[in-house]
């Protein structure tokens, strides 16, 4: 019958193939041509399934709970100077709690903090790592990326058709979802289809090799180049506009 009610309502949410549905009419169905220890089968195996799938969920909101009997009920304010216990809701922004050598640290505030603002800790074990930290040392610029690139600039061998090789250099990038190659696509624009690459393979922490009408496809950065013995007039030390991996090509 619970099964049956279920189909009911939600038949009347406009669900009307659900699972309790089809479970409904399989075992009508079996009573209907008196195979009644199939129909009894049906719902048995279903609500011994219904039990599994409902334990893991159950565990899940006890580990949830248990979590959030973790809080503390009541912390210490420093109040002009004096050490005050009030309940921990009661505690509003801006006020200065004192933590004493054993008392919980309400992880919860900073990892939701901490989301709202674009940052997702996996849990508080990093927000500990991150409260230990002494010194942060940036680049040159003294600024932090978010792994954003742009194409400034673009150098090419007078003997070759800048066109073309930008071309083919793009839709190898195609295969990749490198920072790199995004920005690689936004400066050439979509991959022409009319190219036809073989024997793609990424080379790990180089870049990406294919063969293209016979002749072999190399993207990538300055160490890929050396790996097979490319040469090139570019000094790395030159480029400034890049602080990590420079784009190199070369058809051999």
């Amino acid at each position: 019958m619970p099964v049956l009610q279920e189909a009911i309502a939600h038949m009347g949410k406009g669900d009307i193939f659900s699972e309790f549905f089809l479970m409904g009419i399989a075992t009508i169905g079996a009573f209907a041509i008196g195979e009644y220890p199939e129909g009894v089968a049906v719902m048995v195996f279903y609500s011994v399934g219904e039990v599994f799938q409902t334990m893991p969920v159950s565990s899940a909101k006890s580990n949830i709970k248990s979590l959030l009997d973790q809080r503390p009920d009541a912390v210490t304010v420093l109040k002009n100077n004096e050490a005050q216990t009030v309940k921990a809701e009661a505690v509003g922004i801006g006020e200065i709690i004192q933590l004493k050598p054993g008392e919980k640290l309400g992880h919860f505030g900073g990892i939701g903090a901490a989301s709202s603002n674009g940052t997702l800790f996996k849990g508080g074990n990093f927000l500990d790592a991150l409260a230990a930290i002494q010194n942060v040392v940036l680049g040159m610029t003294y600024t932090l990326t978010a792994g954003v690139f742009k194409v400034q600039e673009v150098v090419f061998d007078p003997a070759f058709n800048w066109v073309e090789i930008l071309q083919l250099v793009n839709v190898l990038e195609s295969h990749s979802s490198h920072p790199v190659a995004t920005a690689i696509h936004e400066y050439v624009g979509k991959p022409s289809p009319e190219i036809r690459l073989e024997h793609t393979e990424e080379i790990a922490g180089h870049g990406l090799k294919s063969t293209v009408n016979g002749k072999d496809l190399l993207v990538g950065n300055f160490q890929l180049m050396n790996r097979f013995g490319i040469p090139y007039d570019v000094d790395p030390n030159s480029c400034k506009d890049t602080t990590d991996e420079v784009l190199s090509w070369k058809m051999t």
